[in-house]
């Protein structure tokens, strides 16, 4: 997660021990704080950052004193940060861990490290959510369902020490039975008002006062709850229930009409907290550290029965998921699928304003688009909610629903998609939303209009953090990337756009693929050295796939197993996955310094990837998957393996394969190849359709990119479109091939044009739902998104019908066809006429049709066949020993490697144009640089290598961050001066943003306890929005407790007036007249100082003196 306060941006968690990391950015592109030492970066040109480690006051000492932090913090080595807040006023960061512990830190306004003040254990369980009141009261929310309030004294935060526990929330029904606000909070906040808070569990809305902890009830979508519930709220509150600080009702909040304002207006007349914390302290019912170890027993004991159900359940939901995926496809084939073909996950929403929205119940709504994942504040009062598969809604603070993105209301105002919500901020007058595919999408939070979208990352958006002028994205990768708050004009864009490309390079590199069926052989040195040993010399990478590793129901068993129960034992491989690994290894190392990027192991099949320890800097996002194709269609027997990693920030995926056996079976094996590339899925790869497929008009904006390209989107597109559309076949042409039969097969459709493959086999096919770069839009995001993809494998694709093949069909059952065509194959071999074998090439044909490899590239086969041979028998390339058996196996290409890189495969002999710079293009190194080892004897199988040649388009980026962070803060600058020039304001802002706003009254009187006053602030700058913030004066910036205004913060539309309702509570406590003075600052909303406000317009607050008499 990121968040953002006082210039600098947080993200946590960053390693054990409620370690975060800091960045300070500024116009110069430095990110480092001031002062600060850089801690050690997982990637070598990553921004530089400040490593904060609980316990220690000089972050720069953080690593070293890692562990005594541990124990002065009183923070486990495994406690890591699970949420986050900042308190902008007083430049308060808190951090919740899985601990239950709370880290406090004091932000630095001048972009110094953070200093960390104290730590306290405030949940027995994970702290899940954090949120604070202007008043000060900090309210926190753990795994367990629990909440609770805290207080740093009075006036809040004047006491840097551990803060005191006031009360407990508790929910109350009509009995007045108490009971945990949720079976596990998700998030909490607080609203603009500052007079409520809400806190959303999966499926769960609850209301709360922040100024005592009252529960004001749930809200409920279900038509049945009525209004009298409001009322009941209104007028159930009597002196027996004030102690207890709940509401004695039903608890139901109607979200057609939510509380009445009237009732928010009263509730600071309720007693504060400090009165009710004594008498509900004895009712806690957080769980306390015996009812978490038995608990824990009891789970223990669970996981015993459960495990034996595991297994066939997953087996069971993988079926059954497949199964849907199937039809699924069917029915968007034949034009009958919901919503012309999409998938339900992708489906658009249509976005209507208004509370005359259709709103299901919470149990319908939770089956139809899943849990509620994020919560928001907005700055015009208004609540957020996001759910897991797609659904949007916005609410008053009293919970009526205003605006749902599935509202199947007539007044329809836009469509857009939403792939899954992973992300919700609000950003000054606007709210960001982040989903699955790692998209962000920007609305209007008044008109709740969307304005605004760009593809942020290849991976999920996971946080969105505000910081002014700045927003910030970190996607699942944990890339982060920075985007200017507003549209950023085309002039700037441009600009930006000549800096960037200009700190692009290409750089070459040489990478040796392989594959080999090693027929559960051991591994042997002599043939490893023959096969990679001199070729490894010069690459920069190896990549190998091999096949029967292993063998056996026992394997394929134990695969299983593993796969649904403990998949990192397939990341480290069985025994004989092992053996391998280090045979590669040691053969490897002995021609150069190589170290091991992944491996991946699913029964006999197996893929690794090497790479030099000079590219190990530059390696990094690696993720391991597999597809099962085998035995009842989910044995590991058959399927592939595959390893996906970045490599200089592009993506690279290697798959391993093993199709189906036997001569006669084309059609599974073209069934193979259409599950894995549809099946086959990294854990941090999105699942959502090809960017091609998801209708909007992105918006073109300022990326400082930490992640790759860093184009706009509109010119991420057009780099995206490929000029290889001659390396298709045409419509007409597949038809004529299918419009043969095959003469030996007697159904198969005939095979052609493929009379040049001795010279260059490298036309690649492609299907008719081929997208504007060449690739398949059937593809799913596992192979289809991959920058540089390298397919190796035993297909088992054989030779049918080659060229001159006449069967003798006289006496078949004498002279079957089998045994002819052995025989007629044999002869070409011996004749070395491979044009001919090669015209009777399934894996050719097939290609030639469209079915298979779309997009990819195989170099000229100028060598023989690799299977099948007399294991053992010593073989080369002028005596090669096929099989001599029974059964008359047919010679055949089973073994082969195909690649391509960012787009379609022109040629395998020549890279794709440089028509866009940052396209990653591959080719073979020469027509040499793809044959076998005819000379290795071990298996049935000759290992087959390429040795590939890449181009890599590079960003320096340091270069890149310097010139993006220049341009985003020229951009905040304009604003701010255009906002603040003489003829606007005169003396009323300054070049950077900063407002005084005109506030009347500049003394008020309050002519006792709860009679209400107002205060008007308006902005003076006719051209911008302007943020405002009511504060206390001095060190704490919290409001007295006795004293309420509302709102407390949001924003001052361009030359509009806002009211500040004011009212006072002469607490028992408290004598004669009570006098403080409030400061009330603005900001201009993208300005430069927004950044770092409130704290860099603190000094500049406009005073306010309050008098309670």
């Amino acid at each position: 997660m990121v968040i953002a306060s006082h210039g600098s941006l947080f993200a946590g968690p960053a390693g054990d021990a409620g370690r975060i990391l800091q960045w300070s950015p500024s116009g110069i592109g430095n990110t480092l704080p001031r002062g600060a030492k850089a801690t050690a970066r997982e990637d070598h040109d990553s921004a530089a950052s400040a490593e904060l480690t609980p316990g220690h006051h000089n972050p720069a000492a953080a690593v070293a004193g890692a562990a005594a932090a541990a124990v002065s913090s009183g923070s486990k080595s495994g406690s890591k940060v699970s949420c986050m807040l900042v308190s902008h006023g007083p430049g308060w960061l808190w951090c919740g861990c899985t601990d239950g512990q709370i880290h406090c830190w004091c932000l630095d306004p001048a972009g110094g490290p953070a200093r960390w003040l104290h730590s306290w254990t405030a949940h027995n369980g994970k702290v899940k959510a954090l949120a604070v009141s202007p008043t000060g009261r900090l309210f926190t929310g753990s795994s367990n369902g629990a909440m609770k309030m805290w207080s740093y004294g009075c006036p809040a935060y004047a006491d840097p020490s551990t803060p005191r526990q006031l009360r407990q929330l508790r929910k109350f029904d009509s009995r007045s039975t108490a009971s945990s606000p949720h079976s596990k909070v998700i998030a909490m906040a607080v609203s603009s008002s500052g007079r409520v808070l809400w806190s959303v569990g999966k499926n769960t809305i609850n209301i709360w006062s922040t100024h005592n902890g009252k529960y004001l009830g749930t809200v409920d979508d279900s038509p049945e709850v009525g209004l009298s519930n409001v009322l009941a709220a209104r007028g159930g509150y009597t002196p027996a229930t004030a102690l207890q600080g709940c509401i004695v009702n039903s608890g139901d909040i109607n979200s057609k009409t939510g509380l009445d304002p009237a009732l928010l207006d009263t509730l600071f007349e309720h007693p504060a907290a400090e009165l009710v914390a004594e008498q509900d302290a004895s009712q806690d019912n957080e769980k306390d550290a015996a009812t978490v170890a038995l608990n824990a027993a009891v789970k223990g004991a669970a996981k015993a029965s459960k495990l034996l159900n595991k297994l066939g359940n997953r087996i069971a939901a993988k079926i059954m998921e497949e199964n849907q995926a199937s039809s699924s496809d069917a029915d968007a084939s034949d034009g009958n699928g919901p919503g012309g073909g999409s998938s339900s996950h992708d489906a658009p929403f249509v976005a209507s304003r208004g509370a005359g929205a259709a709103v299901a119940g919470p149990a319908d709504k939770q089956q139809r688009y899943g849990a509620i994942k994020k919560l928001a504040a907005a700055a015009d009062g208004s609540m957020w909610l996001s759910y897991k598969k797609g659904l949007l809604e916005k609410y008053s603070e009293g919970g009526k629903l205003v605006w749902s993105s599935c509202s199947t209301a007539a007044s329809m105002t836009q469509t857009f998609n939403l792939a899954g919500i992973t992300a919700l901020a609000a950003v000054g007058s606007n709210i960001w939303v982040g989903d699955q595919s790692g998209t962000f999408w920007v609305l209007s939070a008044g008109t709740c209009e969307v304005f605004r979208s760009c593809k942020a990352h290849v991976f999920p958006v996971k946080s969105i953090a505000a910081a002014g002028h700045v927003v910030y994205t970190l996607g699942k990768s944990g890339s982060i990337r920075a985007w200017p708050a507003g549209q950023p004009s085309s002039a700037v864009t441009t600009t930006w756009q000549q800096q960037v490309a200009g700190c692009l390079r290409e750089r070459k590199l040489q990478v040796l693929a392989g594959t080999w069926n090693v027929n559960e052989t051991k591994p042997s040195r002599a043939g490893l050295q023959m096969w990679l040993g001199d070729r490894a010399k010069a690459a920069d990478m190896v990549v190998l796939g091999l096949q029967e590793v292993e063998m056996g129901t026992g394997s394929v068993a134990l695969d299983v197993v593993y796969h649904n129960l403990a998949k990192v034992r397939l990341e480290a491989g069985t025994q004989a996955a092992q053996a391998w690994a280090a045979a590669v290894s040691d053969v490897l190392t002995s021609k150069g310094d190589f170290k091991r990027v992944g491996l991946r192991q699913m029964s006999g099949v197996l893929v690794l990837v090497y790479a030099r320890s000079a590219l190990e800097p530059y390696i990094g996002e690696v993720a391991t998957a597999s597809v099962a194709c085998g035995v009842m269609g989910y044995g590991g027997n058959k399927g592939a393996v595959a390893i996906s990693f970045s490599l200089f920030r592009r993506r690279v995926v290697v798959v391993s394969s093993h199709f189906a056996a036997h001569q006669d079976k084309v059609d599974a094996r073209n069934a193979d190849y259409t599950k894995i590339v549809r099946h086959l899925h990294f854990h941090n790869v999105p699942t959502d359709k090809p960017q091609q497929q998801q209708q909007y008009e992105a918006s073109d904006t300022i990326v400082p990119d930490s992640e790759g390209s860093s184009y706009p989107q509109k010119q991420q597109q057009q780099l995206g479109r490929a000029a290889g559309i001659q390396a298709f076949i045409s419509k007409q042409q597949r038809k004529c091939i299918e419009s043969g039969v095959d003469s030996l097969n007697g159904g198969s459709p005939k095979r052609g044009s493929r009379a040049t493959a001795a010279t260059d086999n490298s036309v690649a096919a492609a299907s008719a739902s081929s997208g504007s770069n060449g690739l398949d839009e059937d593809w799913g995001a596992g192979m289809r998104d991959a920058e540089l993809l390298v397919w190796v494998g035993d297909f088992n694709y054989r030779i049918d019908s080659p060229t001159g093949f006449i069967p003798d069909r006289s006496d078949l059952e004498k002279w079957p066809l089998n045994a002819q065509l052995y025989q007629y194959v044999h002869k070409l071999i011996s004749a070395r006429q491979l044009e001919h074998l090669l015209a009777g090439d399934q894996c050719c044909k097939e290609m030639a049709r469209g079915v298979i490899f779309h997009a990819l590239a195989e170099g000229p086969i100028n060598f023989l066949p690799t299977y099948k041979f007399e294991k053992g028998r010593e073989s080369n390339s002028m005596q090669p020993f096929y099989d001599q058996g029974e059964k008359k196996m047919i010679p055949a290409w089973t073994d082969r490697i195909l690649f391509r890189g960012s787009d379609a495969q022109r040629s395998a002999l020549a890279m794709n144009p440089a028509g866009q710079p940052a396209n990653v293009r591959v080719a073979l190194a020469s027509a040499q640089c793809y044959s076998s080892v005819m000379e290795v004897n071990d298996s049935d199988h000759k290992p087959v290598y390429a040795v590939l040649d890449v181009l890599l388009p590079v960003y320096d980026q340091q270069q890149q961050r310097k010139h993006s962070l220049e341009q985003l803060w020229l951009l905040a600058a304009d604003n701010g001066s255009s906002g603040g020039n003489s003829s606007t304001f005169g003396r009323q802002s300054s070049e950077q943003g900063l407002v005084l706003l005109q506030i009347q009254p500049q003394r008020l009187v309050l002519q006792g306890s709860y009679v209400p006053n107002e205060i008007q602030i308006h902005n003076p700058c006719s051209t911008a929005n302007c943020y405002f913030a009511v504060q206390g004066v001095g060190r704490s910036a919290a409001l007295p407790t006795w004293l309420e205004v509302a709102p407390a913060a949001g924003i001052v539309p361009a030359g509009g007036t806002v009211r500040l309702r004011v009212q006072g509570n002469k607490a028992q406590w408290l004598s004669g007249s009570t006098e403080c003075e409030i400061g009330i600052v603005g900001c201009l909303e993208g300005s430069l100082d927004s950044s770092c406000w409130p704290a860099a317009s603190s000094s500049q607050a406009q005073l306010v003196s309050v008098m309670l008499n």
